[in-house]
């Protein structure tokens, strides 16, 4: 019976090594599930980047084409206002040349400078406030250019 003994003192349990090497397997599947999970999420959020960024820059291209034909307005209407303010002038010099026609014209001729003078006052009248509201329609655009570019 002794020998029994001895055989009984000299055996090793193994329950706590493997209980340990369970509870290593156990949190390193946890942290194995958890890693997979955040890099799925941050799949996710890089997608939500990607598509954000696209509307951007899809905004910007169509503010950018409306800003260009903002800026070919502008450019249109600046050259019609020196066209205007060159017939302007134009016109006041015809004026002042009606002004210093001789009097020695035949009864006709006087006829046709008084109907082609009367033509042109008339047109300076049409004309004469186009440059002030072409001016300030550039102005307005001029601003609206200045809000989009900010």
């Amino acid at each position: 019976m002794v020998k029994k003994k001895k055989s009984d003192e000299e055996t090793v349990s193994l329950f706590p090594f493997l209980s340990i090497l369970a509870c290593v397997i156990g949190v390193l599947t946890l942290m194995i599930t958890a890693m997979a999970l955040s890099q799925m999420d941050q799949q996710d959020d890089t997608w939500k980047r990607v598509e954000e960024f696209e509307k951007q820059q899809k905004k910007i291209s169509e503010k950018q084409e409306k800003l260009d034909e903002v800026k070919s307005q502008i450019e249109d209407l600046s050259k019609l206002n020196r066209e205007l303010i060159l017939a302007l002038e134009e016109l006041k010099k015809l004026k002042q040349e009606k002004t210093k026609i001789p009097n020695d014209i035949t009864p006709e001729e006087k006829v046709k400078l008084l109907a082609e003078a009367n033509r042109l006052e008339k047109r300076i009248e049409e004309i004469k406030d186009d440059p002030m509201e072409l001016q300030k329609e550039i102005d307005k655009l001029k601003v609206e250019l200045n809000k989009r570019e900010n």
